[in-house]
């Protein structure tokens, strides 16, 4: 599997923190891509050189994305927002409202 983890310091953290929260050991499990800004990462994972990303959720290039292709925003429950926190206290629960374009309202997700 690959990942598109933003080249930021603290994404980075937040990155592989998310997959250790879900069991994946960051190092053996996942083939790390390093996006510059998310709109490099969306387009990489449109284009399919990358299985997921993690990235903020806004702006217009996810309604153009949505046209190429069919994606999920993964929910984070509240165990693993639990573990973020322990690890990196400014990670707060948030859930995804409503207007985006192309994500559903009201899925739990985390910011920064």
């Amino acid at each position: 599997m690959t990942i598109d983890i933003r080249a930021s310091r603290l994404l980075s953290k937040l990155g592989e923190l998310m997959l250790e929260a879900n069991g994946l050991d960051p190092k053996k499990d996942v083939t790390p891509l390093k996006a510059e800004f998310d709109v490099q990462a969306l387009g990489n994972l449109v284009d399919k050189r990358t299985d997921a990303i993690i990235s903020g959720l806004v702006g217009s290039k996810w309604a153009e994305a949505e046209k190429k292709t069919d994606f999920t925003v993964l929910p984070i429950e509240e165990d693993k927002v639990a573990y973020l926190r322990q690890r990196l206290p400014v990670v707060f629960p948030v859930k995804t409202p409503a207007g985006l374009p192309s994500i559903k309202a009201g899925v739990p997700v985390v910011t920064v």
